[in-house]
Parts: C-alpha cells; sequence; structure tokens
C-alpha cells in the first residue's frame, strides 16, 4: 500500500520534466519548421565562410564599376554607389545578421529570466514592484526607445543590440513570469516545498527546465524583432558604421540611388524580409511543437 502510493506520488514530477527530445521529434516533421531552421543555419555556415566565398573584398572599390546593374559579367549581383560588389557585401552582411540577434537575445534572456521567476514564484510586493517597472518600459514604442538608448551608448553593433536587448527584457520577464504562475501551482512543486526542498533548488530543478518551452518560442520571435531593430537602425546611420557590411546600411544605400539602379535594393529587402520570416516560422513551428504530444 506504502509502496503504490510513492509511486504514485513521483509520476506527476516524471511527467512534468520538460521533454526535449520529443519536442525535437515533433519539431523534425514539421516541413516548414525545419527548411526555416535550415535556412538559419545556411546564413551561419555562409557568416563563418564569407572571407572564403566572397567573390570580392567588400570594402574595395572597383574602378569603372560605378552602379553596374545586376547579372553583369563579374559581378553576379551589381556593384553600389562606391564601385563595391553588391554579393560581396551581401554575404559579409550575414555576419551582422547572426551576431545582432545572439547579443540582443542573450541580452534579453540573461536579464530577463531570472525577474521573471522571482515575480512569478514570490508574487506579494515584489511582484507588483517588478511588473510595475516591466510596465514603465512597456509603455514606451520599443524602437524610439532602442534609438533613444542608442543617443545615449553611442552607436555601433554592439551599442545597438545592447540598446535591443534592454528593450526587450520586459517580453522575457513576462513568458517567464506567466509560467511560472502555472507551473508553481503543479503537484510536484507543492510536494518539493513540503518535503524542505530549497527554493533555489524548486526553481532551478522543477520551474525553470518547465519554462524552457514558452521561453524557446520567445526566443525566435526576439531573434525576428532584433533582427528588424538591428536593419532600422544601420539604415538610420545609428547601428553598423561604414565600411562595414549590413544589410540595414545596405538598404539604406539602395533606397538614396534607387533612380540611378532602382534594383540595387531589392537584395538586401529580400534577405531581411526572408530571415525574418525564417525565424517567425520557427517560432510557430516551436508554439506547435510544444502545444502538441505525441499519442
Amino acid at each position: 500500500m506504502t509502496h503504490s502510493t510513492q509511486i504514485f506520488n513521483l509520476r506527476p514530477a516524471r511527467r512534468s520534466r520538460f521533454n526535449r527530445r520529443g519536442l525535437l521529434a515533433r519539431f523534425s516533421r514539421n516541413r516548414l519548421g525545419m527548411i526555416a531552421l535550415g535556412y538559419i543555419l545556411f546564413l551561419c555556415l555562409v557568416s563563418i565562410l564569407a572571407p572564403l566565398i566572397s567573390p570580392y573584398d567588400p570594402t574595395a572599390m572597383n574602378r569603372g564599376k560605378l552602379l553596374i546593374g545586376a547579372f553583369h559579367s563579374g559581378h553576379i549581383l551589381g556593384t553600389d554607389e562606391l564601385s563595391r560588389d553588391v554579393l560581396s557585401r551581401l554575404i559579409h552582411g550575414t555576419r551582422i545578421t547572426v551576431l545582432a540577434p545572439v547579443i540582443a537575445v542573450g541580452i534579453a534572456l540573461g536579464l530577463g529570466v531570472i525577474p521573471g521567476m522571482i515575480a512569478g514564484y514570490f508574487s506579494g510586493k515584489i511582484d507588483v514592484v517588478i511588473m510595475r517597472v516591466v510596465d514603465a518600459l512597456q509603455s514606451f514604442p520599443p524602437l524610439l526607445l532602442a534609438m533613444a538608448l542608442v543617443a545615449v551608448l553611442g552607436s555601433g553593433l554592439v551599442n545597438a543590440m545592447l540598446a535591443v536587448g534592454i528593450v526587450y527584457i520586459p517580453a522575457v520577464v513576462r513568458i517567464v513570469r506567466s509560467s511560472v504562475l502555472a507551473i508553481r501551482k503543479e503537484t510536484y512543486v507543492e510536494s518539493a516545498l513540503i518535503i524542505g526542498t530549497p527554493i533555489q533548488t524548486i526553481l532551478r530543478r522543477h520551474i525553470l527546465p518547465n519554462a524552457i518551452g514558452p521561453l524557446l518560442v520567445q526566443t525566435s520571435i526576439l531573434a525576428a524583432f532584433a533582427l528588424l531593430a538591428e536593419a532600422t537602425l544601420s539604415f538610420i546611420g545609428l547601428g553598423v558604421q561604414a565600411p562595414n557590411a549590413s544589410w540595414g546600411s545596405m538598404l539604406s544605400s539602395g533606397f538614396k540611388m534607387m533612380s540611378r539602379q532602382p534594383t540595387l535594393w531589392i537584395w538586401p529587402a529580400i534577405a531581411i524580409a526572408a530571415t525574418v520570416l525564417a525565424w517567425n516560422v520557427i517560432g510557430d513551428a516551436l508554439r506547435d511543437s510544444i502545444g502538441r504530444e505525441d499519442p
């Protein structure tokens, strides 16, 4: 009798653990999700191999080849207003595309997860204080707040992504808090409290692993937002500085030269749109995989 009761009490704890293998198996059956993930991994590979696969130096000027159109001999995507090879700059721009979300999302997660767990688990006054700070930050338009922070910190990729990461901390706090509010009511958490398990152990061993699912979805969405924010900040001159290649700055140059070379803006625009779409598709696939259990 006692033995069967102990088994009954242990089962909820086992089922509560975040099933990484199950998530990967379900995600792998989502074709669009796998295509989007493959595209992101391809960009990572391109960013690593950029110096080896780009046909030209992205900052080198090619005399006598100013604003050449696409599919020209020797320059597949043409040249820009400074006679630099567009394809080479696009390839080297993938480094920014890969690095920017890593910095911004890393900052948002690093500074947002712990406050979210504290607010969700302890509630009361500490929850009120944390959420009022979150509400205050979210009362400002994200991009305007990022621009204001960049104006204080200075331009450049790291400062721009630091600003973007700070702006999206409230989103991480909210998603973690909502997950913790639901998880802390589970039987296995209450059982851990009853037997005297330290709170920090409960948060680390029982609550955080089970909040990973929604956090993964939020991470992919934040990566898309970070990419758009970086492109926007570079477009207006607050992000990556010349002569470094960034899809946002390339888009800005393309618009300025539209009357002389109408297709110059198309390539970075397609690249930005495709990458943002890929991150969103990954987020949708993760959400579907988390919300559905294998029979």
